[in-house]
């Protein structure tokens, strides 16, 4: 967070509780939500993300994300399956992949079932890019997603053990690295992916692989 101080989420029995804690994981204390409306009153999240003294906390069955401030105060919160138009059958079986937040502010997500990936900017717009298939550049089963200093989306696909790199105007496929293995720079089930300050993508994998780590280009 904005004071050095880390947000993590910690179950409780049923709750899920967001705790402060130092820089060596150590609880300080709960951050108690406020504020919530009445249909957010039993949300759950379990993912956290801080940005610009703002905590965005997910729901990936839910496909919701709630905005609050670094005290618990609720700001927003968005219904990705209702802005989608989707029913909640479809929500019911679809529900995240991944996600990551935009730089202007806005939301990047992947949805497994429907094989896309999406980008709702700060200004309201919603757009949509990927075609399921097994070549270079399609989707198997999408999750992690992520952008790079260049302002490039890097998207995870699980299935094909593989990163895949779209520009952003038009998300015009770039290239793609991974591939499926044990050898070094290969993976295998890789999920989630975050890119640090130096451009450098860590991407978690399944078999023991922990987390692997790439130097993306600089330009």
């Amino acid at each position: 967070m904005s004071n050095g101080q880390l947000a993590m989420l910690a179950s409780k029995g049923p709750l899920t509780q967001l705790v402060r804690c130092n820089f060596r994981a150590e609880p300080l204390g709960v951050i108690s939500l406020s504020g919530m409306p009445p249909e957010l009153v039993n949300f759950s999240p379990n993912r956290v993300y801080a940005q610009a003294g703002k905590l965005y906390l997910v729901s990936y069955s839910n496909m919701q994300v709630v905005i609050v401030d670094e005290q618990g105060v609720f700001v927003k919160g968005h219904d990705f399956a209702r802005e989608l138009g989707m029913s909640e059958k479809e929500r019911d079986e679809s529900g995240l992949g991944g996600f990551a937040l935009d730089r202007d502010g806005g939301f990047l997500f992947t949805i497994p079932a429907t094989a896309k990936a999406y980008l709702f900017t700060a200004d309201g717009t919603q757009r949509v890019f990927g075609r399921r298939g097994s070549a270079p550049g399609r989707f198997g089963v999408v999750t992690g997603i992520a952008t790079d200093k260049a302002g490039n989306i890097l998207v995870v696909d699980k299935l094909r053990c593989v990163v895949m790199i779209f520009e952003r105007s038009n998300f015009g496929f770039l290239k793609e690295f991974g591939n499926r293995g044990t050898k070094p720079g290969n993976l295998i089930g890789p999920d989630d992916i975050l890119v640090d300050s130096q451009n450098r993508a860590y991407v978690s994998a399944l078999r023991k692989q922990g987390i692997s780590v790439y130097q993306l280009s600089q330009e």
